[in-house]
């Protein structure tokens, strides 16, 4: 059987841009990126900005500035940044949702499969910026997966202080 874990969940009725003004940014990294397929790498890392842009009081400028210092910041530049998702390589394409979870420079971070499919070069991308993540007070990170590698593994348990507790939410097959 599957064994389940039932845990309350709170849901504010307020609109996401009004939670962002409030200052809860939140980023979700899904295990095949969830990238808008007829958005550049750039409009896709540029559109949770620019859906936030009036709260946040960003002007273009800025959001464009803000966009393409992510993408460098996960190895993406040149003529990547202007390709459809579909000629991306998967972790390329990883790593470009990485960077629109980064733009919005978020408080709460959730991962499902951070590194799932990824080969070495990729997969130490997402390593550092969990590593950063991890090391950073302000953002609470939660990493869903059933393979972690185990480098990721071991960030996970070098988080685990004595003033922070571990809740390992595990689906068990029989």
């Amino acid at each position: 059987g599957v064994q389940t874990c039932a845990l309350p969940i709170w849901v504010d009725p307020a609109r996401p841009g009004d939670l962002a003004v409030r200052g809860l940014r939140r980023a979700v990294i899904f295990q095949q990126g969830g990238l808008v397929a007829n958005l550049s790498a750039l409009d896709n890392v540029a559109l949770p900005l620019r859906y936030h842009a009036d709260e946040l009081g960003l002007p273009e400028d800025v959001i464009e500035e803000r966009a393409r210092f992510c993408l460098g910041a996960v190895g993406i530049d040149g003529p990547q940044i202007h390709a459809l998702p579909g000629r991306l390589s998967f972790g390329i394409a990883k790593r470009v949702a990485f960077a629109r979870a980064m733009a919005i420079e978020p408080n709460f971070a959730f991962f499902d499969d951070p590194d799932a499919g990824l080969d070495a070069e990729n997969a130490q991308v997402v390593h550092d910026i969990l590593t950063s993540y991890r090391d950073d007070p302000a953002i609470t990170v939660v990493v869903a997966g059933l393979l972690l590698r185990s480098a990721i593994a071991g960030l996970l348990v070098a988080a685990l202080l004595p003033n922070i507790r571990a809740m390992p939410l595990a689906i068990q097959r029989s």
